[in-house]
């Protein structure tokens, strides 16, 4: 990852934490490929799901990492959860799920900064 990635990406989830993603409509790592990056993609992917699993509400799911409010520990929840979000664009509103989303995201750019900010900021 170079400077310009690093800075791309840290936008993004920035937005996305404070409920201003690129994509009302898109997760945390479809919002991803609103950045212009060097790097593959697939690196960052990977770099996400690492982050998803260190945070302390992790779903047990790479794939659906937030949990359903309602449905804790219920992968087909979260999924459900999930899809909802695609039909409404609610993935940042202000509901249980959407600030859950929004911390996730927080934590992610926590990671980032932690992992990569030492040599850009």
């Amino acid at each position: 990852m170079n400077k310009t990635d690093y800075l791309s990406i840290k936008a993004v989830l920035e937005a996305c934490a404070n409920g201003t993603p690129p994509s009302r409509y898109h997760g945390l790592c479809s919002n991803m490929y609103h950045c212009e990056l060097t790097c593959p993609y697939n690196d960052i992917d990977d770099f996400y799901k690492k982050c998803f699993t260190s945070w302390p509400e992790f779903s047990g799911c790479k794939v659906y990492p937030v949990s359903d409010p309602e449905n804790k520990g219920s992968i087909k929840h979260a999924e459900y959860e999930y899809d909802s979000c695609i039909i409404d664009g609610s993935f940042y509103d202000d509901t249980e799920y959407g600030l859950a989303r929004r911390r996730l995201a927080s934590h992610i750019l926590t990671c980032l900064i932690e992992t990569y900010g030492n040599n850009w900021e």
